[in-house]
């Protein structure tokens, strides 16, 4: 996942944070290519982390200056801050390893699902499983691959 993508899931975030005074549960699927017939994995990018990192640039004591650079039209964040930058790195790393995790099969959500299905088939009662169901996310996010990019190249 890109640096921007990143970047702007913890922008979402933030928004969200702003506007409800919480944090939501954030669907970001994963995709399992690595295994014959592969779906997806959902990842879990609400951490601790992001978290922090989101609480910090809310924070009116710290200064965050925004500019543009002349070469280009992309926005580049000014970090004035260590505690800041260090904290929107370990969220990305908190991130990637949550991503890396899901495709390489180590994701939970797939397999509480199934959990659940068996549950529900052999009518089985599950407090917790029935609780983490109702639970929904407010958030959804997604990407398309590199692969996919250049398959639909406007070149």
């Amino acid at each position: 996942m890109t640096s921007f993508c990143k970047i702007m899931l913890f922008i979402t975030q933030n928004t969200t944070f702003k506007d409800q005074g919480k944090f939501e549960l954030t669907y970001e699927p994963a995709v399992m290519r690595l295994y014959r017939d592969g779906r997806t994995e959902t990842v879990r990018s609400c951490s601790t982390e992001s978290c922090d990192f989101v609480r910090s640039m809310l924070d009116k004591n710290e200064t965050v200056r925004i500019s543009t650079s002349p070469l280009s039209y992309r926005y580049i964040a000014k970090f004035q801050n260590k505690t800041r930058m260090d904290l929107l790195r370990r969220a990305c790393d908190r991130h990637q390893a949550y991503y890396r995790n899901a495709m390489a099969g180590h994701g939970v959500d797939r397999h509480l699902f199934a959990m659940y299905v068996v549950s529900k088939y052999y009518a089985i009662a599950s407090p917790f499983l029935d609780n983490v169901f109702s639970m929904s996310y407010a958030l959804s996010t997604s990407q398309v691959n590199n692969i996919a990019n250049n398959k639909f190249s406007h070149k």
